[in-house]
Parts: structure tokens; sequence; C-alpha cells
């Protein structure tokens, strides 16, 4: 499960200039912006690593961006994304900063729950009934609708103290929605995976090649769910934090937050890709 969240502008944001608590120690700005910006040139680091290693094990550009590898591509490129515009939005506190950053993180939530789609749309066409597919279709759809919203409440010319509190519900139900769609996803993924390695260790035995992809999914996803409940945890604590920021201890909290969160996200990213190429290395196995 991957997620990447943002923590919130404190509430005394303002449109047109910095916030002044925010930036009231440069030293620690530039601190967190550079960090910012070493995680945005890892996501592309990953990104041609990986495109490296699925050129050289399949010997072909079509096998390398295949729909879900382009995908996956998509999602690591757009996380780098958001970790340069967050870079800029820790510098400069801006209103155009901030939306920027939404749109970011938006279409990196909507790249990876596209391809956590994509991974177990055959295996939840096969399990479930029509109906419940084409539900779960429109379930994507209207929380694809709901990770966008925030987008909208942030341009919102408007220094109103509600639309600043809902645009944070918002921001966290989006988020806790995008996680509980991806663990349905995981669940049926892995429990077809499991019932197909039963069936295989009882006509080939143990020590079948195929087995061995299950405790891979396993692993990795077990790994991948506690980044994206570390990120929301780590989400939820700067929330709070921005709506009593008033010290220089205070500053320091969010900071150390918002790395914590961004470092989640960079496992969750990892995993993903250590995992499908070890999946990709154990299919090429002879």
């Amino acid at each position: 499960m991957a997620t990447t969240f943002i923590l919130p502008t404190p509430s005394n944001f303002t449109a047109d200039g910095p916030t002044s608590l925010l930036q009231s120690d440069p030293g620690i700005v530039t601190l967190v912006a550079n960090l910012e910006g070493i995680l945005a040139g890892l996501c592309i680091c990953l990104s041609f690593g990986f495109i490296c290693y699925m050129a050289y094990s399949s010997r072909s550009l079509q096998a390398v961006f295949t729909k879900k590898n382009s995908i996956l591509l998509c999602y690591l490129l757009s996380i780098s994304a958001t970790f340069m515009a967050l870079s800029v939005r820790t510098v400069s506190q801006t209103k155009s900063a901030s939306i920027a950053l939404s749109i970011f993180a938006a279409l990196n939530n909507i790249s990876y729950l596209w391809y956590s789609f994509e991974r177990s749309a055959d295996i939840l066409r096969i399990q479930s009934p029509h109906w419940v597919y084409r539900t779960f279709i429109w379930v994507w759809r209207i929380t694809v609708a709901v990770l966008l919203s925030p987008i909208l409440i942030i341009a919102i010319p408007s220094k109103n103290e509600d639309i600043v509190f809902w645009g944070r519900v918002v921001a966290v139900t989006a988020c806790a929605g995008a996680l509980l769609f991806d663990a349905y996803l995981v669940h049926s993924c892995c429990q077809y995976l499991m019932n197909r390695t039963l069936e295989i260790i009882e006509v080939k035995g143990p020590d079948a090649k195929s087995t061995e992809f299950y405790p891979i999914v396993a692993r990795h996803t077990i790994v991948g769910a506690f980044g994206s409940v570390g990120g929301l945890a780590c989400y939820v604590g700067g929330m709070i934090v921005s709506n009593r920021l008033s010290g220089t201890s205070d500053l320091y909290l969010f900071y150390l937050l918002q790395v914590l969160t961004d470092l989640c996200g960079i496992l969750v990213a990892s995993t993903l890709v250590i995992m499908k190429i070890r999946l990709v290395a154990i299919r090429n196995k002879k």
C-alpha cells in the first residue's frame, strides 16, 4: 500500500507571502529543502535503475514499457515531482506552491492506485461476481475524484479557517480511502497467490519455482503497509502540530514529521521496485 501524504501549511498561512513561523530558522528550512531535493533525486535514480534492469533482463524495450511498468514509472516520477514541489514550498510558503504540491501529490496517489488496480484487476475479475467488479470500478473512479478534491479546496481564494479545516479533513479522508481501496486489492491478490501456491505444492511439490512468488509478494506488501500507515500517522501528527504552531520546538517537530512522512514514501516506492525486480528475477530463473 502506498499513498503520498503532504503536511498542511499552518493556519497562519498568507496567500501572498511567506509564513514567518515556518521560515523563522533559515538553517532548518534550507536543510529540509535540500533533503527534499535529495529524495527527489533518489526517486529519479530508482526509476532509471528500474528501466535499466528491466531492459537488461528482458532484452526488449517492449517488455520494459508494458502497461503496468509504465504506470509504475509514472508513480515513481510523480513522487519525485512531489518531493521537488515540496522542496519549493518549504522555501516559499505561497499559495501557488501549495497548489502545485497538491497537484503532484494527487497524481502520485492516483498513479499508485492505478498500478495497484491494474495489478489486481484480472484476479478481482476471476474471484468476484461481475456486479462486484463493476461496482469496484465505480469505487475507483470516486476515489480518484476524492483524491483530486483537496486541490480545489486549496485553490479557493479564502483565508476562512473553516475552509482550511475542511480541506485538511478531506485530505485525510482521501488518503485513508486510498489506503482502504489498496488494502482490498492487496488482500485479493495475496489470497489468490496463496491459493495458487498451495495448488502448485500439491501437484509439483514445495520446490517448484512458482512457490517463490507468494512469499515475496507477502513480505513486500507487509513492508509497504507499514510504510503507508506510518506515513498517515506522521501526516495526522503534522496536522495537529500545524494547528498549534507557536514556537521553535513546534517548528522543528513539524519539519521532523514532514521528513519522516517523506521517508515513508521512499520506503514504499523502493519496496514496489524491489518486489518487481525480484519477481522478474524468479520468472527468468532457469
